[in-house]
């Protein structure tokens, strides 16, 4: 396939190349299992997305659980923002609204990381 030119043109004083293909991204197209379990997730369940443990040379209690948190944070805001996309997405489309809840969570019964659970659309005015 031979390479396009690109023609240049100057707008408002600025130059912008114009005519080029947009390139194929390498990401796979596959979905992430974090999102296959969501989508899977039915109503009253959830499940348990850990967080990796700070690294062992990291022995200060307190410096471990900053990590833990920073990175339980990070987590968080990945699987919200997936799951907003994922209502727009729905919402375009027509389909009932889905109702989700993430918490940070860090002890025994619940486990050490980011939980997500399905709710009844009910469920959504008690949060």
């Amino acid at each position: 396939m031979p390479k396009a030119k690109a023609q240049t043109e100057t707008i408002g004083g600025f130059e912008f190349d114009v005519g080029l293909e947009i390139p194929k991204t390498s990401r796979d197209a596959t979905q992430s299992v974090d999102k296959q379990k969501i989508m899977a997730l039915p109503v009253g369940a959830s499940f348990l997305h850990t967080v990796a443990e700070a690294d062992e040379k990291v022995k200060d209690r307190d410096e471990r659980e900053k990590i833990f948190k920073d990175r339980a944070s990070a987590s968080r805001n990945r699987l919200s923002g997936m799951i907003r996309r994922m209502k727009e997405i729905d919402a375009k489309a027509g389909l009932p609204a889905k109702v989700f809840a993430i918490r940070i969570v860090n002890d025994e019964p619940l486990g050490r990381g980011v939980r997500v659970y399905r709710l009844a659309y009910e469920q959504n005015a008690a949060l």
